[in-house]
């Protein structure tokens, strides 16, 4: 889902079907968030009803923080963006700012993974992006306080921390 997307290639092609699709995307991403903590599971229907079995935020949920900091970016983004970031990151600031887990029920009320990782920590300062809360400063001084991870897992960490220093540093532009 990824609505900044749909929106060049209709400026590209003049085609509505991709300016249709973007409407759809940030109607989808409205459906599924849960209305206290934001988030969002990792697979949904189009109606917003979450697929059986995957009832939770986990790591798959997080290219949704990058694809809703785009579109407040390259499009201006929708009014709803900037109350799902500050919803967003009020959460995971309450579970504590580097204490948090990276996979949640949907109400947050279970911690299904408590592992505080550096994928979590890169979307989160992205999403501050979005945001509009004075929260949004430490998640963004958490990801550059992030060390390069290293060692066997490092490959996902590692390019979330590389594409969230590009969204952060102005250099994820459109030409």
């Amino acid at each position: 889902v990824m609505p900044a997307y749909y929106d060049l290639w209709y400026q590209a092609t003049g085609d509505s079907f991709w300016s249709e699709a973007a409407a759809a995307a940030q109607a989808y991403w409205q459906a599924t968030a849960h209305p206290t903590t934001g988030l969002m599971p990792e697979r949904a229907y189009f109606d917003g009803t979450v697929v059986s079995g995957h009832e939770s935020f986990n790591t798959e949920c997080l290219r949704i923080f990058f694809n809703m900091a785009l579109d407040r970016i390259w499009t201006g983004g929708e009014p709803w963006l900037a109350d799902q970031g500050n919803r967003l990151l009020e959460f995971f600031y309450g579970k504590g700012l580097t204490a948090y887990g990276y996979a949640y029920s949907l109400d947050g009320s279970t911690t299904v993974n408590p592992l505080h990782d550096t994928a979590l920590i890169a979307a989160n300062g992205t999403l501050a992006l979005v945001a509009t809360n004075d929260l949004r400063r430490d998640f963004v001084s958490e990801v550059w306080n992030q060390s390069i991870p290293t060692g066997g897992g490092r490959y996902y960490p590692g390019i979330t921390l590389l594409t969230a220093l590009v969204i952060l540093s102005g250099q994820m532009r459109v030409y």
